[in-house]
């Protein structure tokens, strides 16, 4: 059965999205309540290998790299539902086009076909270490890989912008920071500060991971990484 990877959207516009037998499945709020089968898109070259999914919502200005070149310049003020995974080896990319107001939901019901444009440059090293947890916020990639470390890719200029290994608060109990380097990643998400323009304002980084039990990590994102 389809496993859920990630979810998008709020109240009734929530939509969740999952990998299973080979296509892209979503569950709108309804068809959770009424515990209906999902809807599917189907994904060029499937999603068999895939064990990991992340969406997010960009601009399309800033993502046109993952877009077909004839619809580069009509969409460019409108938003894209933008999507990563990991299949094992590589992250293929992907960005679905609507209009200036669209939700993820309206996005997802007006496809016919998710098409990966590009991967996302993982070093084999990199590769072979294998990605826990992956991200996506605006034209932002954030990938956790098994050592610990997080990569970040700029989808707007399709670069990496290197490697980070988090420093956590000196305030995290002392078997989280012993421990953080074996912890295995869940799943990441960066929020912004609710206080926009204040010198104290931070970005946040919140990673769920997993060691002898569940744990939660908190580490303040460099201001290179931000958008």
């Amino acid at each position: 059965s389809p496993t859920v990877s990630t979810a998008l959207g709020q109240d009734d516009d929530l939509v969740l999205l999952g990998i299973g037998d080979g296509m892209l499945n979503y569950w709108e709020l309804r068809q959770l309540q009424q515990g209906s089968p999902p809807s599917r898109l189907s994904v060029d070259g499937g999603t068999d290998d895939w064990q990991l999914l992340a969406a997010g919502m960009a601009s399309c200005g800033d993502v046109t790299a993952l877009l077909p070149p004839s619809w580069r310049l009509s969409v460019a003020d409108a938003l894209c539902m933008v999507m990563a995974a990991w299949d094992g080896e590589m992250l293929p990319l992907a960005a679905l086009p609507g209009s200036a107001h669209s939700t993820a939901l309206q996005i997802l019901k007006d496809a016919t076909e998710v098409r990966p444009a590009l991967t996302a440059p993982l070093p084999l090293a990199e590769s072979l270490e294998g990605v826990d947890g992956l991200h996506l916020r605006g034209a932002r990639l954030w990938a956790w890989l098994r050592s610990g470390t997080l990569q970040v890719w700029d989808l707007k200029q399709t670069r990496s912008l290197k490697r980070w290994r988090p420093i956590y608060p000196t305030t995290s109990p002392p078997a989280v920071l012993q421990s953080a380097s074996s912890i295995r990643g869940v799943g990441i998400c960066t929020a912004r500060c609710t206080s926009e323009g204040s010198e104290s304002c931070e970005h946040d980084l919140l990673l769920l991971g997993r060691g002898s039990g569940p744990v939660l990590l908190h580490a303040v994102i460099p201001a290179s990484f931000l958008i």
